[in-house]
Protein backbone atom coordinates (compact mmCIF):
# COMPACT_ATOMS: atom_id res chain seq x y z
CA UNK A 1 0.00 0.00 0.00
CA UNK A 2 1.29 3.43 -0.84
CA UNK A 3 2.13 5.47 2.27
CA UNK A 4 0.50 8.59 0.79
CA UNK A 5 -2.95 7.04 1.30
CA UNK A 6 -2.81 8.13 4.95
CA UNK A 7 -0.97 10.55 7.21
CA UNK A 8 -0.03 9.58 10.77
CA UNK A 9 1.21 12.41 12.98
CA UNK A 10 1.44 12.98 16.73
CA UNK A 11 -1.91 14.79 16.36
CA UNK A 12 -3.70 11.84 14.78
CA UNK A 13 -4.64 9.96 11.64
CA UNK A 14 -5.90 11.37 8.35
CA UNK A 15 -7.28 9.19 5.56
CA UNK A 16 -8.45 11.49 2.75
CA UNK A 17 -9.60 8.71 0.42
CA UNK A 18 -10.87 5.64 2.32
CA UNK A 19 -11.18 3.56 -0.85
CA UNK A 20 -7.58 4.22 -1.95
CA UNK A 21 -6.46 3.47 1.63
CA UNK A 22 -8.12 0.07 1.44
CA UNK A 23 -11.36 0.55 3.37
CA UNK A 24 -14.54 -0.81 1.92
CA UNK A 25 -17.25 -0.07 4.41
CA UNK A 26 -16.21 -1.53 7.74
CA UNK A 27 -13.81 -4.00 6.11
CA UNK A 28 -10.22 -3.45 5.03
CA UNK A 29 -8.26 -4.97 2.17
CA UNK A 30 -4.70 -4.52 0.89
CA UNK A 31 -3.53 -2.31 3.77
CA UNK A 32 -0.50 -3.87 5.49
CA UNK A 33 0.11 -1.01 7.96
CA UNK A 34 -3.20 -1.31 9.84
CA UNK A 35 -5.55 -3.93 11.15
CA UNK A 36 -9.23 -3.73 12.10
CA UNK A 37 -9.25 -3.93 15.90
CA UNK A 38 -13.02 -3.55 16.28
CA UNK A 39 -16.01 -3.28 13.99
CA UNK A 40 -19.30 -3.41 15.85
CA UNK A 41 -22.86 -2.14 15.84
CA UNK A 42 -23.05 0.72 18.34
CA UNK A 43 -26.56 2.20 18.28
CA UNK A 44 -29.54 3.34 16.24
CA UNK A 45 -30.02 7.01 15.44
CA UNK A 46 -33.35 7.82 13.86
CA UNK A 47 -33.30 5.62 10.75
CA UNK A 48 -29.54 4.98 10.75
CA UNK A 49 -27.64 2.01 12.15
CA UNK A 50 -24.43 3.46 13.63
CA UNK A 51 -21.31 1.27 13.72
CA UNK A 52 -17.98 1.85 15.44
CA UNK A 53 -14.75 1.05 13.59
CA UNK A 54 -11.34 0.99 15.31
CA UNK A 55 -8.12 0.63 13.32
CA UNK A 56 -4.78 -0.24 14.91
CA UNK A 57 -1.52 0.98 13.35
CA UNK A 58 0.76 -2.06 13.53
CA UNK A 59 4.13 -0.32 13.88
CA UNK A 60 3.15 2.19 16.57
CA UNK A 61 0.28 0.31 18.23
CA UNK A 62 -1.84 3.46 18.13
CA UNK A 63 -5.60 3.00 17.69
CA UNK A 64 -8.08 5.28 15.93
CA UNK A 65 -11.86 5.14 15.77
CA UNK A 66 -14.58 6.52 13.57
CA UNK A 67 -18.27 5.89 13.03
CA UNK A 68 -20.10 4.86 9.91
CA UNK A 69 -23.74 4.27 9.23
CA UNK A 70 -25.98 2.13 7.13
CA UNK A 71 -29.40 3.31 6.04
CA UNK A 72 -32.11 1.70 3.93
CA UNK A 73 -32.42 4.68 1.59
CA UNK A 74 -28.95 6.28 1.79
CA UNK A 75 -26.81 3.13 2.00
CA UNK A 76 -23.32 3.34 3.53
CA UNK A 77 -22.03 6.67 4.89
CA UNK A 78 -18.88 7.49 6.86
CA UNK A 79 -20.65 10.30 8.69
CA UNK A 80 -24.32 9.58 9.39
CA UNK A 81 -26.52 11.93 7.41
CA UNK A 82 -23.56 13.58 5.63
CA UNK A 83 -23.58 11.72 2.31
CA UNK A 84 -21.37 9.05 0.83
CA UNK A 85 -18.46 11.27 -0.25
CA UNK A 86 -17.44 12.52 3.21
CA UNK A 87 -14.06 11.19 4.43
CA UNK A 88 -14.12 9.72 7.96
CA UNK A 89 -12.80 11.73 10.90
CA UNK A 90 -10.54 9.65 13.15
CA UNK A 91 -10.14 10.04 16.91
CA UNK A 92 -7.29 8.40 18.78
CA UNK A 93 -8.48 5.90 21.38
CA UNK A 94 -6.51 3.95 23.92
CA UNK A 95 -6.94 0.25 24.54
CA UNK A 96 -7.71 -0.88 28.05
CA UNK A 97 -7.44 -4.28 29.59
CA UNK A 98 -10.75 -6.01 30.16
CA UNK A 99 -11.15 -9.25 32.02
CA UNK A 100 -14.14 -11.39 31.25
CA UNK A 101 -15.07 -14.37 33.39
CA UNK A 102 -17.26 -17.02 31.82
CA UNK A 103 -19.05 -19.37 34.15
CA UNK A 104 -20.40 -22.65 32.91
CA UNK A 105 -22.44 -25.32 34.55
CA UNK A 106 -20.45 -28.35 35.57
CA UNK A 107 -21.93 -31.77 35.50
CA UNK A 108 -21.80 -33.62 38.75
CA UNK A 109 -19.62 -36.73 38.67
CA UNK A 110 -21.54 -40.00 38.35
Amino acid sequence: MKPETYTLTPEGLTIPDPEAFGLEGGEMYGQPDFTVALNEFDRDRRTYNIHRLVLRHLDSGRCFETEYSTHDAEGFEWAPGMGQDVAPAWTEVYPRTVTRTVYSAQKEPK
